[in-house]
């Protein structure tokens, strides 16, 4: 037995030396193509002894691009390597910027982006030339039977929040190196180091940044700095001048509605925004959506509907007071609403498209700007007809507005209801029920037939989702809460200026059933998934 062990001794001693000797022949061999000055600086590092030389190969090997496509790339590389081996001050800060692997994966710690300003801070004279920091952001991702085996029975319940992930890893390279000198390098490494993991790495020039100047203003876009200040004097002049304007009587009631709904909407995107941005415990939110207390949150997103039922209800309220003054001006009707509503929307239009590169860094920023500056670039014009959820719901110019979208095209509509109203109130009634029963029932076909339950899948990929783009902010889906709204306007108008003799018990029974319905909507889904 003891034999065994000094044999296998001898052997792992042998092992190590032979790959010792190997990597120390190939780093000979690459060291003599160098200039004389590099040659001379790496005749004096450090002394280490066998275990350290063996760990400083292995870093050198990994984070220096010495196989790179570009010449100038390799010789940076090679500088790089010299500089590390013998401890100088910028070649340590390009490795200790560079990611190492950290704990937390299998709790869903998918991102390290190593330290970025420090990177792209990194400046050191090179027999080569000038050599700064360049900060790459690559993306691994494994395959479906790895994911299996991490996430276990829950696979099934979280697949669209995974089948998509990717753990993201930086590495701190000369900034002559390009993608195509980085992605090779580290896709033969983690074939060697992951093999049998079926991981693939990704990687793109965007994501490789280096440190810039200060950007100069386009003239565009100073003149749309010049268009935004005048805009913002001319709103504060109008502003000063409604101070002194009469009160108009106050929709109390409508404000405590609005006022509860917006601390919900606040709350629910508190939590779904974590899945939009780097977490360490991905995991663990994942594994809270399938718990029923989720739903407190995940189902909270139908209070959106309460703005639209307000909506609705100003709209008939202001549509039958003007109407009552005499004949509806049908062009001003639809010219004051968007000229109300959309400059201040172009306003932001023009500064996404053309600012909003110079206000933000960072590794993830050029992604940011690819999702939410690009869409709007491509597709701003249907942002400011407000038709964009139909001509191209995905990606949307400033997600954030198909509410206003929606709001919009449900006016541009509510005289379909709001004309036989004023006609006849039978008839408008009438109408009222059967484009009120026609909403529902289309919503409820949809909801059946694609399985949904009501929540909002909780995913870094939500608007990319059937769901949202087709049921979350499609105009015919959300519509019979605007019906409703513009219902409840009639009767509030027709009791104006009468009292309102209801009996005690029917407004408890009421409350209580509205309580009822409110919780069996938001809370009455068996799982997220």
């Amino acid at each position: 037995m003891r034999f065994l062990v000094k044999l296998m001794m001898i052997f792992l001693v042998e092992s190590s030396w032979g790959h010792f000797q190997e990597n120390f022949a190939k780093r000979s061999e690459r060291e003599n193509k160098m200039p004389q000055e590099v040659q001379e600086r790496l005749r004096t590092p450090p002394k280490l002894n066998l275990k350290q030389s063996l760990a400083m190969n292995q870093v050198v090997n990994f984070y220096t691009l010495k196989e790179a496509s570009s010449e100038l790339c390799r010789n940076h590389s090679m500088e790089f390597s010299a500089g590390l081996r013998s401890f100088e001050p910028w070649a340590l800060k390009m490795f200790d910027a560079s990611s190492k692997m950290q704990s937390g994966i299998l709790a869903g710690n998918l991102f390290n982006f190593g330290s970025f300003d420090q990177c792209i801070a990194v400046q050191a004279e090179t027999a080569y030339g000038p050599l700064k920091g360049k900060h790459c952001t690559l993306k691994l991702r494994p395959d479906t039977v790895l994911l299996k085996k991490i996430l276990q029975q829950h696979f099934r319940k979280v697949k669209i929040f995974v089948e998509n992930a990717t753990l993201d890893w930086s590495i701190c390279v000369p900034d002559s190196c390009i993608s195509s000198d980085v992605l090779p390098h580290f896709q033969m490494l983690m074939e060697t180091l992951t093999e049998g993991l079926n991981l693939t790495v990704n990687l793109k020039e965007m994501n490789c940044l280096v440190e810039v100047s200060a950007k100069r203003f386009s003239f565009i876009e100073l003149a749309v700095i010049f268009e935004m200040l005048a805009y913002v004097g001319f709103t504060a002049i109008l502003t000063a001048i409604d101070l002194n304007a009469p009160s108009r009587e106050s929709k109390i009631a409508f404000m405590e509605s609005g006022f509860i709904s917006t601390c919900y909407v606040i709350i629910g995107h508190r939590y779904l925004m974590m899945m939009f941005f780097p977490v360490i415990n991905s995991l663990q939110i994942i594994n809270w959506t399938t718990y029923y207390r989720s739903t407190a949150i995940t189902g909270g997103t139908l209070c959106v509907d309460t703005f639209f039922m307000i909506s609705g209800m100003l709209v008939t309220i202001g549509f039958f007071e003007q109407a009552s003054k005499g004949k509806v001006n049908w062009f001003l009707f639809y010219f004051y609403r968007y000229i109300r509503i959309t400059p201040p929307l172009a306003i932001v239009i023009l500064w996404y498209c053309t600012l909003m590169h110079h206000f933000g860094s960072g590794p993830l920023w050029n992604d940011m700007l690819d999702i939410i500056q690009k869409p709007c670039q491509q597709y701003w014009w249907a942002a400011v007809l407000h038709i964009q959820n139909y001509v191209h719901p995905y990606p949307l110019c400033l997600t954030q507005i198909w509410y206003l979208t929606c709001d919009m095209q449900y006016y541009f509509l509510s005289p379909i209801i709001l004309i036989p109203f004023r006609n006849d109130q039978v008839l408008g009634s009438i109408n009222f029920a059967l484009l009120f029963s026609l909403s529902v029932a289309v919503n409820f076909y949809l909801a059946w037939t694609h399985k949904y339950n009501g929540g909002v899948p909780v995913t870094n990929e939500l608007f990319a989702t059937e769901y949202f783009q087709h049921h979350y902010i499609a105009p015919h889906v959300r519509s019979s809460t605007y019906i409703l709204g513009l219902g409840f306007g009639m009767l509030i108008y027709n009791q104006k200026g009468k009292e309102w003799n209801v009996n005690t018990a029917f407004v408890v029974a009421g409350w209580l059933v509205c309580a009822a319905t409110m919780l069996a909507s938001m809370l009455g889904k068996d799982e997220q998934i």
